[in-house]
């Protein structure tokens, strides 16, 4: 079963956003992102002549490259 890519527990209304008059309200948020990447890597390339004028790059070492990042933002209102 898929999964779904959004869900909200409570609709959202207007007055959860507008503050009061008079009073303060401050706010925090965080929000985290993760990547992940995972794919061929290939370097220090050789160049091997086929014709008069033709040239062929072939890699002379090939191996498997894996990238993972997180990202954290922290935001803070106060109004």
């Amino acid at each position: 079963m898929a999964q779904p890519l959004a869900w909200a527990d409570l609709p959202l209304t207007v007055e959860d956003l507008i503050s009061e008059r008079g009073q303060w309200r401050l706010e925090l948020g965080l929000t985290h992102a993760n990547l992940e990447r995972q794919g061929v890597a290939t370097g220090e390339p050789i160049e091997v002549q086929t014709g008069a004028a033709t040239f062929v790059l072939l890699p002379t070492t090939v191996g498997e490259r894996l990238d993972n990042s997180d990202t954290f933002v922290a935001s803070l209102g106060l109004r």
